[in-house]
């Protein structure tokens, strides 16, 4: 490949660089780390040239064979190196190879991660090669096994990385002994995991200590530390420290609680600049109350530090309910509980216990994983409960069943400043926790039903009054209606200002049977917020039924501002009898729309189409619309009427329309 006649070498070493960044193996296990290199410096004599003088990159070292290592670590020139891999048995004349060459350059090693055994460990303690000095991060997992050292005691297995430069530890399968080498007063990041415990006393830091305090007084100890990985165990219900454990730099924690032993040990445990937290509950369903009030006062000091407006709670697939406060893109605090009782439980528990947190809360969202059906259902009272703590809530989102609460009877909660509000609604209970909720201000409302037909009267009574509400707070001039399905029919209802922002209702209702049936009900609960409707959109679809011209005009008649109207293809089955109506029993008409000036149809049949073996067509919509034009004496005088790409309709029929409407245009 020649630079002349491609990218100039200069462009071709950048995209090289971003490309190996893209690919660096993520895993320590990676049997062939260097793959992406050799491929390179196959390509061309220019390429393998540019590769191996990549410093950069060859100071990753992983460890596989050693004739490769050692190519790696003298091409890294004198960069730091950073070290990852497994190494357990050296008994292999190969893996001892492989010791000797970390053993040679650790004296350059700046991050070491690696998979190893205790037998491995003893080694790096010889006296021979060089020191240990610039070591800045260790990442050591342990394996049990037949490679231990029963030889090396447990406070000098890990000295050697006891360096003045650390600052990130991260153990796994250790015991407090071995660990609390590494817990020094420089370090920032510490991760211990899989902890094992002694039982016998010994001195360190100028006293006796048992395994009971060992963890607490290391920690004491590391005032510089900023980042807490533990599990529970650390911190037994036998843990003493009398001076309890300050760590003034620490900005976030990530516990993991088995049981409910952290509610006795947790005043050990004192935090005043946290930032975030991570906390994984595995305990049983009835420990969870022990662990939030143990655990609560600690998380609430997270809102002082940091500001925490959006929250999530969501039940996954496996039925964990996942607990997570958001600053911007950044999880502020997240608690996993594993094992769930009652959800409304837990719901409580969070209210009372992390109240500052839901103070702060501007927008709150309840999901179910995926919309996936639900094997836990949340106890509506317990749901208004925790809201009745969210006093500054601006959006509210429910996506998750709901049950009935036969002991805890809520008092109704004022939120002053939710604007918006969605739910999803699988049945009357889902909607019941809206009857609850007062929100002056809301702006914004979007409902999906999915319910049983049987059901939707009493959704409807729920959602009414802040439907009610929007259209109170300010006018909502468009509206849109749309009906998709033959059998069973979805049913679309939007109402907005047009100008693009989240206000409005929008209201979805899924697989319904009785159209008419649900026609009537908007007319009984929703066709009131249509009263200053000025602009309807009828769209086109195939779900609209004949026969339901009656409920369609009972909601028609609670818009008697309307001023323009466009109907699409099937729409204009809305109306049958045109621009008109007549009541039940009589035989007059009574114009819709009264104030309407511009209609437009688009893509509708003016006569049915003709059907095989009849010879006539029946009643047109052309018939029906001329008699109702007819009836308008009462009403303003429409101005426009555009047609396009409507069907059947003839040149006498253009006259007519134009006789009693001043403009009428048409598509060619």
């Amino acid at each position: 490949m020649s630079s002349d006649k491609h990218f100039p070498l200069h462009v071709q070493h950048e995209i090289i660089k971003h490309y190996l960044e893209a690919v660096a193996p993520a895993n320590r296990h990676d049997p062939y780390p260097y793959d992406e290199l050799t491929r390179l410096m196959l390509v061309c004599n220019e390429w393998k040239s540019f590769v191996l003088g990549l410093k950069t990159f060859w100071k990753n070292v992983t460890i596989t064979h050693s004739g490769a290592m050692g190519r790696a670590i003298m091409r890294s020139g004198d960069e730091l190196l950073d070290v990852r891999g497994r190494l357990i048995n050296v008994e292999e004349e190969e893996n001892l190879s492989r010791l000797d060459l970390l053993l040679q350059y650790r004296a350059r090693i700046r991050s070491l991660d690696l998979v190893t055994s205790r037998m491995v460990l003893a080694q790096w303690d010889a006296d021979r090669y060089t020191e240990v000095s610039v070591l800045k991060n260790v990442i050591l997992e342990t394996t049990n096994g037949t490679h231990q050292d029963p030889e090396t005691r447990e406070e000098d297995l890990l000295g050697i990385f006891k360096t003045p430069t650390l600052r990130t530890v991260e153990l796994k399968g250790f015991t407090d002994r071995e660990a609390n080498t590494l817990m020094t007063k420089r370090v920032e990041v510490l991760k211990l995991q899989g902890m094992r415990f002694t039982d016998r006393p010994y001195w360190t830091r100028g006293r006796y200590e048992t395994h009971n305090s060992i963890m607490p007084c290391a920690l004491a100890s590391m005032k510089s530390l900023q980042r807490l990985y533990i599990d529970s165990r650390l911190f037994g219900e036998n843990a003493r420290y009398e001076e309890g454990v300050k760590l003034p730099s620490l900005n976030f924690l990530s516990l993991v609680i088995g049981t409910k032993e952290l509610a006795k040990a947790r005043p050990i445990l004192y935090v005043r600049n946290l930032r975030g937290a991570c906390v994984e509950i595995l305990a049983p369903p009835d420990d969870a109350g022990w662990i939030m009030r143990s655990i609560g006062s600690l998380l609430d000091e997270i809102p002082w530090k940091t500001t925490m407006p959006v929250a999530r709670l969501i039940v996954d697939e496996l039925n964990i309910l996942c607990i997570t406060f958001m600053d911007g893109s950044r999880e502020a605090l997240k608690i996993r509980f594993h094992r769930i009782g009652e959800l409304g439980t837990i719901f409580r528990l969070v209210r009372y216990n992390l109240s500052r947190c839901l103070e702060r809360l501007e927008s709150l969202c309840i999901l179910m994983h995926n919309g996936q059906r639900a094997m836990k259902k949340l106890e509506t009272e317990a749901l208004v409960l925790m809201l009745s703590g969210t006093p500054g809530l601006r959006h509210l989102e429910v996506q998750i069943p709901m049950k009935p609460d036969d002991v805890l009877k809520p008092s109704p909660v004022k939120l002053p400043k939710l604007a918006s509000i969605a739910a999803g609604i699988t049945q009357a209970e889902d909607a019941r926790f809206l009857t609850f909720l007062d929100a002056p201000l809301l702006q914004h409302a979007n409902f999906e039903v999915s319910a049983m037909d049987e059901d939707v009267p009493s959704i409807l009574e729920s959602v009414t009054p802040h439907l009610n509400q929007i259209a109170e707070n300010e006018p909502l001039p468009i509206a849109e209606f749309q009906l998709l399905g033959r059998t069973r029919h979805n049913v679309y209802i939007t109402l907005g200002n047009g100008e693009g922002q989240l206000r409005g209702i929008d209201l979805e209702f899924k697989g319904i049977r009785a159209q008419a049936a649900l026609l009537r009900s908007l007319a009984t609960h929703v066709a009131p917020s249509f009263q200053l409707v000025e602009d309807l959109f009828i769209r086109k679809g195939d779900g609209y039924a004949d026969g339901a011209e009656g409920a369609w005009y009972a909601i028609f008649k609670h818009m008697p501002k309307v001023r323009t109207l466009r109907v699409e293809g099937q729409g204009s089955k809305t109306l049958p009898l045109g621009l008109a109506y007549r009541d039940k029993g009589e035989e007059a008409y009574h114009p819709l729309f009264p104030r309407l000036e511009s209609l437009t149809l688009e893509s509708v049949w003016f006569r049915p189409p003709k059907k095989r073996g009849r010879s006539k067509t029946g009643r047109g919509f052309i018939n029906d619309l001329l008699r109702s034009l007819k009836c308008r004496d009462d009403a303003e005088q429409i101005n426009i009427l555009t047609l396009r790409k409507v069907r059947k309709i003839y040149d006498s029929d253009i006259a007519d329309l134009k006789a009693l409407i001043k403009e009428v245009t048409r598509d060619k």
